[in-house]
């Protein structure tokens, strides 16, 4: 994982760049999975993006 802004970067933005080095021949390649959560109320925090594979206990890479 890499992470850069301000000063770090030609004009200032974030660049952030994240790579997973895994074994393709792993049997989760073969269970993708991405949930989408939806709080029904917003106190309980924001809608994320979850990637990653079935029976997998954790997040892999996600998105808010």
């Amino acid at each position: 994982m890499f992470g850069a802004w301000g000063k770090a970067t030609k004009n200032g933005n974030v660049v952030q760049l994240r790579a997973l080095d895994w074994d393709f021949e792993g049997p989760y390649r073969k269970y993708p999975l991405v949930i989408v959560y939806h709080p029904s109320n917003p106190k309980d925090g924001n809608k994320w993006v979850n990637i990653g594979f079935m029976g997998w206990l954790g997040v892999i890479s996600g998105v808010n």
